[in-house]
């Protein structure tokens, strides 16, 4: 069974997960681009001292935040696109007044423009 099968059949998990890795993905990527610039900054306006303190460690772990939070977008687009198609599979009630059917309170159409004349 496929993931997006399953997420297909079970539209109420498909949400959470949805909500879930959106939430996620907007906490991981908030200040991410800051982070990597300062960073990114620091290492070469100091070089080595900078790599000796642990800059390029929290490099890498700036990076692996961003990978995860592009597992997190990759997992809402899955879910949102698995909610959408349920969504438009769905079969809404008709609104719509059969033409076959007596209407007793309808008034009788009046004359356009044209037949005025």
């Amino acid at each position: 069974m496929k993931i997006k099968d399953f997420l297909y059949r079970h539209v109420v998990i498909a949400f959470v997960l949805l909500v879930l890795a959106g939430l996620s993905f907007g906490a991981l990527t908030v200040n991410l681009f800051q982070l990597v610039s300062a960073n990114w900054a620091f290492i070469s306006a100091h070089g080595w001292l900078a790599l000796k303190l642990g800059a390029l460690a929290q490099l890498f772990e700036l990076l692996f935040l961003g990978l995860l939070a592009m597992g997190c977008f990759v997992v809402f687009k899955l879910c949102e696109g698995a909610v959408t198609a349920r969504l438009g599979d769905m079969k809404l009630p008709s609104f719509r007044r059969s033409q076959s059917r007596s209407q007793p309170h309808s008034r009788p159409h009046s004359r356009s423009n044209k037949d005025k004349r």
